[in-house]
């Protein structure tokens, strides 16, 4: 019973929104027939109650009243309406109740996009506020106070409202930029929307027909280009092998040329190692030939001293290193007792250094032994080195001989 009361409700709010819409005229009586109907239908409850308190009957006993309908209340000449008339009523309807909930979502995303703009803007501009006060306090409250009157000057006030005008000025126009831009941008988005519109509404049935023929047509040369894509690609994959293989052949002779490249640059790194050899070898050959003929010449030329000769220079060596060794001891001892006089000097004359006067008084007695004694190792020196080169020579010269 609750449900065909919700149906018939339905029902009615359908019929009277259609009525609404499409003939406002059919309504304007609708509220005062109801209005009698409802009083009417609450008449005949009451006399049925009161029927029902006068007369008892058992529980299979069925009571049957009379409608209201059929008591005359309504009239029941009027127009019925069919289920086809219904079910055009309840399209229309349906169709009218999508475009407001269409037209209702879009307002509802509208007004939400408004909202979240404004909330946007209101939390940049609650940010901006936020910095700009502490901007204030930090430059004008802060860092701006007088230390000695602690006041704020008018001048730190001013310079900050300048620099805070001038800094909103730029914000503006970066906006009024960004706001033109979208604006111009929006302006295009609208004509060509307009012009696809313009566009949608011109077209026809013949020319979609128009278009599947020549979409057909297209789809056939897609199909014959596809074909010979094919073929190419069959083509191309041949001669992609037959590149292939041509690349690894050509690698192969690049490796072999390049060693046998490297094979030459061997060769002739070997071959100028060769020629310096050579060339060392000569110069080598020529130090020793001129050393062979030198010696060869030396050979032809050479002349065997007497032995008597080597005999007496030998024993003359010996002499000479044997006064060689002697005059050295001598020479140690006057060293050490010259050391020693001149010790005694220092000590005598509390003298550090020597002086030349110490010399001049001892120089008549010793100046012959001192001069003899120079002489005589001078000469023995001579004599010496003489000797040493005189044997020398006669050696080399017996071993050549030898």
């Amino acid at each position: 019973m609750k449900a065909e009361t919700l149906h018939v409700i339905t029902e009615n709010d359908m019929f009277e929104r259609y009525l609404t819409i499409n003939d406002p005229a059919a309504i304007e009586g609708m509220e005062t027939t109801i209005e009698n109907a409802i009083k009417m239908q609450g008449a005949e409850t009451v006399r049925r109650a009161t029927l029902a308190e006068n007369y008892s009957f058992s529980s299979d006993t069925k009571m049957e009243y009379p409608s209201i309908a059929a008591s005359g209340l309504i009239d029941k000449g009027g127009p019925r309406i069919n289920l086809t008339q219904k079910s055009d009523m309840a399209m229309r309807e349906l169709e009218e109740l999508q475009k407001s909930l269409k037209k209702f979502h879009k307002d509802t995303h509208r007004r939400k996009c408004n909202l979240k703009a404004e909330l946007e803007e209101l939390s940049l501009e609650i940010a901006e506020y936020n910095d700009a006060l502490d901007n204030f306090e930090q430059t004008v409250v802060i860092e701006g106070m007088d230390p000695l009157t602690q006041r704020i000057p008018a001048e730190k006030f001013e310079r900050f409202m300048q620099e805070s005008l001038k800094a909103s000025t730029a914000v503006v126009q970066r906006y009024r930029l960004r706001q033109s831009t979208l604006s111009a941008h929006l302006r295009k988005l609208n004509e060509t929307l307009k012009h696809k519109k313009e566009v949608g509404e011109s077209l026809h049935a013949v020319d979609f027909e128009k278009l599947e023929i020549e979409n057909n047509h297209f789809i056939k040369e897609i199909d014959a280009r596809t074909l010979q894509l094919i073929d190419l690609k069959t083509m191309n994959g041949g001669a992609n092998l037959i590149l292939t293989n041509q690349k690894k052949f050509l690698m192969k002779q690049i490796a072999e040329i390049q060693e046998i490249q490297n094979n030459i640059d061997e060769t002739k790194n070997k071959t100028e190692q060769l020629e310096l050899e050579i060339e060392n070898a000569e110069e080598q050959l020529d130090k020793v030939t001129a050393h062979y003929e030198s010696i060869k010449e030396m050979t032809e030329e050479y002349k065997v001293p007497d032995v008597m000769e080597y005999v007496r220079l030998k024993s003359k060596l010996y002499d000479l290193r044997k006064n060689i060794k002697i005059w050295s001891r001598r020479s140690h001892l006057q060293n050490v007792a010259l050391n020693s006089s001149i010790r005694e000097m220092k000590n005598l004359t509390s003298s550090k250094k020597v002086l030349d006067s110490w010399f001049e008084t001892v120089l008549p007695q010793t100046s012959s032994s001192v001069l003899d004694f120079t002489l005589l190792g001078r000469k023995s020196v001579s004599e010496r080195d003489d000797s040493s080169s005189t044997i020398e020579k006669s050696g080399s010269d017996s071993n050549i001989s030898d």
